[in-house]
């Protein structure tokens, strides 16, 4: 039984193993690249299914900023054989739900369905990700949708707050730059430029199919390599993509401020080492240097908001109960006044 991280070794193409309340794990690899990934768990009677693809806003060249995320909208727009009511209609007449979302290094498909509608759900993501039309009065209805949803983003000081960091801290490498793009690349962004982002990325060895919940691993990998949708999904690898000369010329170097931002949150953060723990105020501190902000020392203070005397190092104890005492992972004071944090990274 295994409760931690797992190896998946890519040129081994079936493992399987048990996890954590006696969930078969079991991952196949097809001769095209696509791997296919399952968690049987007992009892449930439901499935979730993901499609994901290894492109993300990190991959667009300056012809086709915002792109990833352009079409994640029209993939849900119209195939060669469903139109959009169609794809609606396949999961809200069974009561499931269908969703994407875009990051910097992937893109998501994914859907919830009953185990009885599983077949479906397969056959119409992998007809989404392989024979999407790209309708042109449809792209230019959801370049209105798109800005919409980028100036709600602007409303939003969370999104604001994330996106200037990355900006501020990563500069002009590929993942400084906004998901979703901007209003000026969204609007200078063509269909054909979609169409060709489309065409060269999504590509069947960078893609990974998971289901978990009610499913048969076999069963999954039958669906995924008889359906005609899905056998194209399955089908032979495409040419290895060109690395863009923007990505070359990163790969040779890691900016500074990547490299100080890992150390600051203890290593895994941005480049992927062992997470640990770290006295949020000195990570904030760095952090706020990076960004070139100044903010203003203020005293640790009491539970009751006044100053506390030096030698009062937890208020806690004042209740006579210590706040955060050991073995429990909770914010914890120490004497910069700030909580100690656990600083967690890596890609799924």
């Amino acid at each position: 039984m295994i409760n931690g991280a797992v190896t998946l070794p890519l040129d081994l193409a079936e493992l399987s193993f048990t996890a954590s309340g006696d969930s078969l794990i079991r991952r196949s690899v097809l001769p095209s690249g696509v791997r296919i990934l399952s968690e049987q768990v007992p009892g449930a009677r439901s499935a979730t299914i993901g499609y994901w693809v290894a492109v993300g806003s990190r991959d667009e060249t300056p012809e086709t900023y915002g792109s990833t995320h352009f079409l994640e909208h029209l993939l849900f727009k119209g195939t060669t054989t469903r139109s959009a009511l169609d794809i609606a209609v396949s999961f809200d007449s069974v009561g499931g739900e269908h969703n994407a979302m875009t990051a910097k290094e992937y893109t998501c498909y994914y859907a919830k369905v009953q185990d009885r509608d599983l077949p479906m759900a397969i056959d119409v993501i992998a007809d989404m990700l392989t024979s999407s039309l790209l309708d042109r009065e449809e792209f230019a209805n959801e370049r209105g949708v798109i800005l919409e949803e980028l100036a709600m983003a602007d409303d939003d000081p969370a999104d604001v707050t994330s996106e200037r960091f990355f900006e501020a801290v990563l500069g002009d490498h590929p993942l400084g730059r906004p998901i979703g793009g901007s209003p000026e690349t969204i609007n200078a962004v063509s269909r054909d430029a979609v169409w060709n982002h489309y065409r060269a990325n999504y590509r069947a060895q960078d893609l990974v199919i998971t289901v978990a919940g009610a499913v048969d691993h076999d069963s999954l990998v039958e669906e995924v390599t008889s359906g005609k949708a899905a056998r194209k999904v399955a089908g032979k690898a495409s040419t290895v993509r060109a690395v863009s000369a923007i990505d070359a010329d990163q790969a040779a170097r890691v900016p500074t401020g990547i490299a100080e931002l890992d150390r600051v949150l203890g290593g895994g953060a941005v480049l992927g080492g062992p997470g640990r723990l770290r006295p949020a105020g000195t990570a904030r501190a760095e952090a706020d240097r990076l960004l070139g902000l100044r903010r203003p020392r203020r005293a640790p203070r009491g539970l009751d908001g006044r100053p506390l005397r030096p030698h009062v190092r937890n208020p806690g104890r004042l209740l006579g109960s210590d706040l955060g005492g050991a073995g429990h992972e909770r914010s914890r004071s120490t004497a910069g006044g700030g909580p100690l944090v656990v600083a967690r990274a890596g890609r799924g």
